[in-house]
């Protein structure tokens, strides 16, 4: 039997036969050796042991690398969800004012009715067919007023969203029979009005209110049913 260290630090045993035993002569290995087994002998365990056992665990170095980096990929997803949830949140609950509108008028205007156009805010009510004087009440529990216009340019702009076989109520009226068409937010007389010359003189006579109707001014009886616009500002 002879001892043989191998690479690492094993040592392997070898046995041979009785007749190669006596023909070994000099220490001189026969021919043919045949493997009875082996032994590793750890003289120095980090080193021998280390590479191995390196080998052995780069899978898993693998994955524990490759999760810790799913998760901080998904940390930072779920951040970015979280900053867009927020500002959603905080542009559902913003009512954008325009500036000119009055303090107490932004605190009472209902959230997501008024839409903005031009500079200012508008409501467009569509849903039930109204009075002129309830129109101008539900316009106040809106926290506005039934609307009037300040410029051609406004007017133009409102009219494109309006459905032009529908009629719509304005804060503009006449009934003091003065010939003249006051604003319901104002109490003063409107700047903006688009009637022919002898409306005037007809609402000398009695009470006028105005509404629009196929892309026009028009006047009525107050009675009538019809949509209806509101502003959230007093101008």
């Amino acid at each position: 039997m002879r001892s043989l260290r191998g690479a690492h630090g094993c040592l392997q045993e070898r046995r041979w036969t009785p007749g190669e035993e006596e023909s070994r002569g000099g220490g001189l290995g026969p021919p043919h050796e045949q493997s009875a087994g082996s032994v590793c002998l750890l003289e120095n365990a980090p080193v021998q042991c280390g590479a191995f056992c390196s080998s052995l665990l780069h899978p898993v170095y693998d994955h524990n690398f490759k999760m810790q980096r799913q998760w901080v990929e998904t940390q930072e997803r779920l951040g970015r969800m979280e900053n867009q949830l927020l500002a959603i949140q905080k542009a559902l609950a913003d009512v954008k004012l325009s500036p000119d509108v009055p303090e107490d008028v932004k605190s009472n205007v209902t959230v997501g009715k008024f839409e903005a156009i031009n500079s200012r805010q508008f409501y467009i009510g569509k849903k039930n067919l109204q009075d002129w004087n309830t129109s101008v009440d539900t316009c106040l529990q809106m926290g506005g007023y039934l609307a009037s216009f300040q410029s051609q340019e406004e007017f133009e702009l409102v009219k494109a969203k309006l459905n032009s076989q529908d009629s719509y109520w304005l804060g503009i009226h006449n009934q003091d029979n003065n010939n003249t068409f006051t604003s319901v937010s104002t109490g003063q007389p409107a700047k903006f009005i688009e009637l022919p010359a002898y409306i005037f003189h007809n609402c000398s006579k009695s009470s006028c209110f105005v509404l629009l109707h196929a892309g026009k001014m028009k006047i009525s009886e107050s009675h009538k049913k019809a949509n209806y616009i509101c502003q959230a500002d007093d101008l």
